[in-house]
């Protein structure tokens, strides 16, 4: 065996990953690729996600089970094979072409430019005003959720919402594939609700949610599916979804998502009054808040916190502000409201 030369050809996808990532991080820079890959990402999506829809299982989650399966034999033959050079170059072909078509099918769209310029979002909020739409999405709250008579939140047919939230897509000429993970037990333990697959174009949720968590999680990555990369801005996609849809479930699970939120920016000036919104909470809310508070209690932990860690670094990383932008949906939601002459 040629050593240099297969020293060489090593180094030279390790250059080409570097080369990879320093074009990327440029282009990135430039508006002209991004609404290049946003016009390709609008006028591909709709035939990528067709392609694996009718299967009934998440084809993404395999994908990267084989994906995981591969990298840990290549490093365990690595380690006892003379061959290592020869699995360690196709290890790199391999990582040089997931990187590729990564950024081109979905991690350039987290540069496109955001709903709401930065002084938009950086706008000191009044608390005064939380306050009031704090009282608005209870009342609203309250009003969808007295359509369902459990005393726990239950959906017990999937496939209406499913067609509810593909029914506003269509006029977009976007179609949607959501399905229930195969790892849902592993994503309860690390703190995911669902994921965008951007290798198949598929929604990925974790079917043990608390249902008021699953339904707006199908809405919020049947969002990411239809080019909202950024998490807040698909938090708001799916907001909206439920504002505009005749669903029971998606409107009560969009008005109880909205009102958590509102609670939660609230908590950090004035938790006395949060603490005292939520014990006056009507008995069904109270409930379905219990439900997913012994949710989060059951599942928090080390695995968790570690998957919370990562996934704040890798918000930032993604022009995000990381697990604290989420408050970024607070102005989007104010600047819907004042759009829609509801506030001053």
């Amino acid at each position: 065996m040629d050593i240099k030369k297969t020293i060489s050809n090593n180094l030279f996808w390790v250059g080409l990953w570097l080369a990879q990532f320093f074009l990327f991080f440029f282009l990135q820079r430039s508006s002209r690729w991004i609404d290049f890959i946003q016009s390709l990402f609008y006028k591909t999506q709709y035939f990528r996600v067709r392609l694996l829809k009718g299967i009934p299982f998440s084809v993404g989650d395999v994908f990267y089970l084989l994906l995981v399966v591969y990298i840990v034999t290549s490093l365990l033959l690595m380690i006892r094979n003379k061959t290592r050079k020869k699995i360690f170059r196709n290890l790199l072909i391999v990582l040089n072409a997931l990187y590729f078509v990564y950024q081109i099918q979905w991690g350039t769209l987290y540069f496109q430019l955001p709903l709401l310029d930065k002084s938009q979002i950086y706008a000191p909020v009044k608390n005064s005003d939380l306050k009031i739409l704090a009282e608005k999405y209870l009342e609203k709250s309250k009003e969808s959720r007295a359509n369902f008579k459990d005393s726990v939140f239950k959906v017990r047919d999937l496939r209406p919402i499913i067609k509810a939230i593909e029914s506003q897509q269509k006029n977009r000429n976007f179609t949607i594939s959501v399905k229930p993970s195969l790892w849902g037990g592993l994503m309860s333990y690390s703190g995911i609700l669902g994921y965008y697959n951007p290798f198949s174009s598929e929604a990925q949720v974790n079917q043990n949610l608390p249902h008021t968590y699953l339904i707006f999680t199908m809405a919020h990555e049947a969002s990411h599916q239809i080019g909202f990369a950024r998490e807040e801005e698909a938090n708001f996609s799916a907001f909206i979804i439920g504002q505009k849809s005749e669903n029971p479930e998606l409107r009560y699970a969009s008005n109880w998502f909205a009102l958590k939120n509102i609670l939660y920016n609230l908590s950090a000036q004035d938790e006395g009054y949060v603490r005292d919104f939520i014990n006056k909470l009507p008995q069904p809310l109270k409930n379905d808040y219990l439900v997913e508070k012994d949710f989060y209690n059951r599942y928090s932990g080390k695995v968790a916190s570690f998957f919370s860690f990562t996934n704040d670094l890798f918000l930032k990383s993604n022009q995000q502000d990381g697990s604290v932008s989420y408050n970024y949906f607070i102005y989007l939601l104010l600047e819907y409201e004042k759009s829609s002459g509801l506030t001053q």
